[in-house]
């Protein structure tokens, strides 16, 4: 059953038979969603605009939690390249391959993006940022 509020109909999600974003996203997405979710709340976090990266320490802020925060933007960012470059090499052809004069066994293997996510997860527990 909707309520109304000032005259418009809400409803749950239920209702309107909608899915969260993180449903939403493909397979091969699904994996860095939370990754960048979680880096926007730290460049908001850090006052950063884009893909800036953190400048000076904002006012008010704590010199340890800044730190912390700017140390795990550089590691959010690198996992999120990390999983972009494996995309992007991964589905290349070996013409590609070729034309790079690099071999796909010499890359692959350290681009990977699951173990970076396991090193982070277990230092974000461990207090580290």
């Amino acid at each position: 059953p909707a309520r109304y509020l000032y005259g418009a109909p809400f409803a749950c999600r239920k209702c309107h038979n909608l899915a969260y974003p993180s449903q939403q996203a493909s397979k091969h997405e699904a994996v860095i969603h939370p990754v960048r979710r979680r880096l926007a709340t730290v460049r908001r976090a850090l006052g950063v605009v884009g893909d800036a990266r953190p400048r000076e320490k904002p006012a008010g802020m704590h010199w340890r939690r800044w730190l912390a925060l700017r140390d795990e933007w550089y590691a959010l960012r690198e996992l999120e390249d990390t999983w972009l470059l494996r995309g992007m090499y991964g589905c290349m052809g070996d013409e590609m391959w070729a034309q790079l004069s690099m071999e796909r066994a010499e890359v692959l293997p350290y681009l990977k993006p699951a173990e970076e996510m396991r090193l982070y997860r277990a230092r974000r527990a461990a207090g580290k940022y």
